[in-house]
This record gives C-alpha cells, structure tokens and sequence, in this order.
C-alpha cells in the first residue's frame, strides 16, 4: 500500500517542509519509493509499496492532463482494467499499467463520477493546477484512510494522523469520552482537538482557503427481499479473483473460521498461486490443525507461525504506539502482519468483514432485544426507569460490566446506547463513578440506525476493524485486502440478511453452503471468538505496565480520578470488574505516552 501526503495553501515553505516531514513519517507504509512535487499553491507527497506495476513509471505523485492534474492516491482499484479500456476508448493514452493512473484519467474524464465506478480501496488526493483546487476522496467503507487538518489559510492531510500532530495538541475531550464508552475514536473527530478524519464516501474540497466536505454518490444497498444465497456466492468469487491480481507474492489469512476459509476456497478455485498462513499461540484455542487441514484440501502452500505470550507481552509498547489512534482491537491483526510479512509476502488476502456483511455477530441479535426492552421501559413509571442507571452505577464490581450497560441501554432506550452496551467495553455508570460525578449521557458519536447491519458497517466496521486493520499491517509494510468488502458484495449480501430473521450464524451458512458444501459445518458451529489471554496478562506480565498505564490516564485532566483508578485496578485484580475496561483505559494511557501528548 502506500502513504499519501500534501498541503494546499500557506507559505511553499511551510508546504514542502511538512511534505518532508510527513514523508519520513509514512515511510513504513511505503519504503520501495518516496516523491515530492511542488507545485503553484500546494505540495503532494508520497511513499510508495509496490504492488502493480513495479517500474519507477508507476511511482507518486503522477501527472495528466499536460501536468496540470495531479493526484497521490493509496489503494487498489479492482476493476481498473476496464475502465482503463473506456478511457482508452475515450481517447486517453496511459504510460504505465497502474490502477493509479487509470484513477487520475477517470477523473479527469468523469470528475467526481469517477468514484462511484472504482470497485475497490481507495483514499486519493487530486490537486487541479488550472482551477487551484484540491480534492480529497475516501472509498465507501472507509477501507484505506485520510485525515486532515484545517489551518487558518490552508489544508493539510495525510494516511495517518501521526503525520498531522503538532507540538502542544491536546487531547479531544469529547473523543475521550467516546473512546473510553466504545473503545474506539468515532470520526469525523479524532482523539487530538484539531485534526479530523475523511468519513468513508465523503469528499473534501479545498479552494482559495475555504473548506467543504460532501458525499460523493454511493450506489444504494441492494433492498431486495429476493437476492439468492448463490448469487451473493457468485459476486463472492468475481470479487476474489479481482483482488488476486498483483505483481508481488500474495497470501491468505487462514484460521478455523468460516469467513477466511471462503476466501481461501474462493482464490484457490480461481487459480490464485499464494501461500496460506495461520498464527498459533502456545496453550490457547489451537485454529492450527483445522486450518492447515483445509489449505491440504485445496493445495495451497501452507504456513503455521507460533507465537508465544513472552514474545506479544513484550512488544506491546511498540503495538500501542503503532495505533494511529487508541483502540482496544489490533492486537491480533499486528503480530499476524508480522508474521506474514516476514515471510516475504507483501500482500495478503484478509476475511475481514464476513461478520458484519452476513449479520453473524451477536449485536445482530442482542441490539434489537434491548431496544425492544427500552421501548418498554419508557412505558414504565419515570422514576423507575430514571432508577435503572443510578442502580447500574452503585454497583462497580460486578464482574461482568455488560449487565450494567446492558440496564443503561433499556432506561435510555434508542439504538445508539443499546449498540454501545454490546459494543463497549465501559458503561456509562462505570464511567461516571470513575470520574466521581453524577451519570451523565455521553454523545457517543454512533451513526444511528435500526438496522443493526448498517450499524456495523458505519460504525465498528471504520472506525475500529478496518482503521486497527490499516494501522497494524502498514506498520509492517503489509497490504491487506478485503474482498469480502466488495461494493457489490456488501449490496448483495444487505438484501439477503435483511430477508431473514436476526439468528445466531445468520445468513452465513447459506452462502457458505452455496460456495463449498463442506463448509456449511464450519458456519453452523457456535461462533467463537479468538481472544489473546489479555485477562491473564493483565494479571501476570502486563501488570506493572497497566498499572504505569492508567496513572497516565489520571494525570491527563480528563476527569478520572487517581483513586479510583487505582481501585478499579484491585478490584480487576479480585476478579470483580471486567478485564476489557482495564484494558481499555491502559491502551489509553500507553498511547497517550507513546504519542508524547503526556
């Protein structure tokens, strides 16, 4: 994959220094290139892995339009080979076989159009010299991302929000807050007061120092009762064979699971030639033996990597720091990026999404039977239901604080509250009596929606899977794709989930069955999820790390008081609170000292 980078307005040199600045610091995402161009009025840099086309030819920023249009762009557009033949049809003539020059013809060709019609990954810079303007686009799921800060005569952006900080930025309260309910840093805000993040199918245009932000089109979720679990199989397997096409080696994510062995069964029956890879910890839920049974089945070259605890324990420093923003996820995608890449490989095939685009999480059904709950509450006497939060709140110590979020969620009532009790690891009563003050409603910053499914995809899916995702393999220089992700699989996968009844599995054993018999076994299991012993280490190797932690927390001003912190700690340590609130609020004091914000 590859960092872009660049500034419009301000000083050519305020611009070219932050370009060289930024450059340095998205390096990891692209070591095999980096490129600068000055131009009238703004900067455009770039760090580039190469995947397609790996001559210098296809190397950032690059130029149409007689040099007057230029663009540095980060993705992988799956379809550019026919709209490379449109555009050649049109009259265009290409220098190099890149999806990044067919992005810049397409919208020279079709302006903002031209987004619509990339079927793919994509966050693209465009910087107009004949009209001085600057455009900034992010795919529709928000898969590869872009940030921005707004200064008084400019704009500046970047892959990552690391590139943006600036010596005395403070932490976003209202970020705060949403992070430490949700365990992720709901955008457009991020978790430093300033600097914002390009929401997913959104467009930022810049010109003459005036910013807008506006969708640009993205075509409507499939609302068809009618869709067939064999033909979202079939836009399953056209949409994997599109995402093999590479000039570097290509693996696949393998573990026991259903989603990335639908994957793996879907390349191998395209003819991809790549190796399979799946990490084993010592004395945990051993996916080993499954996954290498199945990559057996379908000839693929297969890769076992153990890891030990001793090894993720000791490098979760630098884990933390790799986080572009606190997250209570990523882990996981990080010591597997590692591995893989490593290995030699430089891209590689992820299931990522399987879940939310085949309602298989148990949000699809647990959201819906609070907010029924809720509805009924609110017909309840006032006081009782007022009662049900301050009952949450006297009770701290209950082990498992998903009770009490749970009780939250019912007096609140809403969608929003009753997605960040599943969703959350801290509940709003735990939260208010940490900072010793009354509850109160947080605004957590949750695109609304009764439908669970685009509750996922606009929420969890961005704002944590896919941005963990990003951070913890370009840390590594690895490109991940998702192919599951797929706009046209995503569409067609809404309709058939909306056709059925919200049930454990949910609509996955159907595709499943429809891609490959034998794997309608491994879709009818009972979901389980893959958890690193975070309680364990916690308690043992990470403790005077946690403990390190959240004195951090406490001494930020954001409200969180020493004492009870540390009271929160012991009581973890007895085993009555909940290992994820510890571990979300020492992710947030580790970060907080890498990012040198303390």
């Amino acid at each position: 994959m590859c960092g872009v980078c660049g500034m419009a307005g301000g000083s050519e040199g305020e611009r070219i220094s932050f370009v060289m600045a930024s450059n340095a610091t998205l390096s990891h995402r692209g070591p095999d290139a980096e490129g600068m161009k000055v131009l009238d009025g703004a900067v455009l840099g770039h760090t580039r892995l190469r995947i397609l086309d790996l001559s210098e030819a296809g190397d950032q920023p690059m130029s149409c339009r007689n040099g007057t249009l230029w663009c540095s762009y980060n993705g992988e557009v799956y379809n550019f080979r026919d709209l490379r033949c449109e555009l050649s049809a049109a009259g265009h003539h290409f220098k190099t076989s890149s999806d990044t020059e067919v992005v810049l013809k397409g919208f020279d060709e079709w302006g903002t159009q031209v987004f619509s019609r990339l079927r793919g990954m994509f966050a693209v810079a465009i910087w107009d010299n004949l009209t001085r303007t600057l455009m900034l686009a992010r795919d529709g799921l928000g898969i590869k991302p872009m940030y921005y800060r707004p200064l008084v005569d400019a704009v500046a952006f970047a892959s990552e929000m690391r590139s943006l900080r600036r010596s005395g930025d403070r932490l976003d309260s209202v970020s705060v807050s949403r992070y430490l309910r949700l365990g992720w840093v709901p955008g457009p805000r991020t978790i430093v007061e300033g600097i914002f993040e390009l929401l997913p199918g959104t467009l930022l245009r810049w010109q003459a120092g005036r910013t807008t932000v506006e969708s640009w089109t993205v075509p409507e979720p499939n609302q068809s009762r009618g869709t067939s679990a064999s033909e979202v199989a079939e836009v399953m397997a056209e949409a994997v064979a599109m995402h093999l096409v590479s000039d570097v080696p290509v693996g696949v994510f393998l573990s026991a699971g259903v989603d990335s062995a639908l994957v793996a069964t879907l390349a191998a029956r395209a003819g991809g030639r790549l190796r399979s890879f799946t990490v084993g910890f010592p004395g945990l839920k051993d996916e080993t033996p499954a996954a290498a049974a199945l990559a057996r089945r379908l000839g693929l070259p297969h890769d076992t990597v153990t890891v030990s605890g001793a090894e993720v324990t000791g490098s979760i420093d630098r884990i933390v720091g790799d986080l572009d923003q606190p997250s209570v996820d990523g882990v996981n995608s990080w010591v597997i990026s590692k591995a893989v890449r490593e290995a030699g490989i430089t891209v590689a095939l992820s299931g990522l999404g399987g879940d939310e685009i085949l309602g298989s999480y148990s949000t699809f059904w647990h959201v819906p039977r609070l907010v029924r709950f809720g509805a009924a509450a609110r017909r309840a006497p006032p006081k009782l239901r007022e009662g049900l939060p301050v009952l949450s709140a006297a009770f701290p110590g209950f082990a498992h604080s998903r009770q009490r979020r749970a009780l939250e969620a019912v007096a609140r009532g809403g969608s929003d509250t009753a997605y960040a009790a599943v969703r959350g690891p801290l509940g709003e009563g735990e939260l208010a009596w940490l900072r010793g003050v009354p509850t109160e409603q947080v605004d957590l910053g949750v695109v609304g929606s009764e439908d669970v499914g685009e509750l996922e995809l606009s929420n969890y899916l961005p704002f944590q899977l896919l941005r963990d995702t990003d951070a913890m393999s370009m840390a590594h220089s690895l490109e991940i794709r998702v192919p599951l992700l797929d706009s046209t699989v995503v569409s067609l996968a809404g309709g058939l989930r909306r056709s059925h009844p919200a049930a454990p599995g949910g609509v996955k054993p159907l595709v499943a069955e429809a891609v490959d018999p034998q794997l309608k076994e491994v879709a009818l299991r009972p979901k389980g999820t893959f958890t690193l012993p975070f309680d364990r280490w916690l308690r043992e190797g990470l403790a005077d790390w946690s403990a390190e932690a959240l004195t951090a927390v406490s001494h930020q001003g954001l409200g969180l008081r020493t004492d009870r912190l540390e009271t929160f700690r012991r009581r973890f340590v007895a085993g009555h609170v909940d290992w994820r609130a510890v571990w979300n609020l020492a992710v947030l004091g580790c970060w907080i000292n890498k990012a040198g914000l303390g």
